[in-house]
């Protein structure tokens, strides 16, 4: 698969899942590749997948993605009332392009372990869950 730089990708985790249903209210992973600027963006539209709810202005949702200034920040296009199910939240957050590891990663105030491959120029961080549409979710400082 090819990704150009600049965009955030968003994925449903799916593993041992077959059909889209089983698993529409799974954790969600943002793989970020960044620009030759050092800046990516996208969105994820979510519903309940089974009704026709989506045509109320609560039953769905539209969040737009951005990394810029070495922060990763979520916000709300759309549908800030939209019921999100308590499983579905940021669990992995994988940022490719990165030229070096950073002194510091943080989830909101609070610093997070991650990991960082040289080789692949990417950062990885689990363990830590960020709600969707919340705000400023990673940022990253060197010294």
């Amino acid at each position: 698969m090819f990704v150009r730089g600049g965009t955030v990708l968003p994925l449903l985790q799916h593993e041992d899942c077959f059909a889209i249903l089983a698993c529409i209210h799974n954790a969600v992973t943002l793989e970020v590749y960044l620009d030759n600027n050092g800046n990516a963006f996208g969105s994820l539209y979510l519903d309940d997948g089974e009704t026709f709810a989506y045509l109320d202005e609560n039953g769905s949702s539209l969040i737009q993605f951005s990394y810029e200034y070495n922060t990763l920040s979520s916000s709300f296009v759309s549908g800030s009332k939209y019921n999100f199910p308590e499983t579905q939240k940021v669990t992995k957050i994988v940022i490719y392009g990165l030229e070096s590891n950073p002194a510091v990663v943080l989830g909101g105030n609070v610093e997070i372990d991650y990991l960082y491959n040289a080789e692949k120029k990417a950062l990885y961080t689990s363990g830590y869950e960020f709600e969707l549409g919340q705000g400023k979710m990673l940022e990253l400082a060197w010294n």
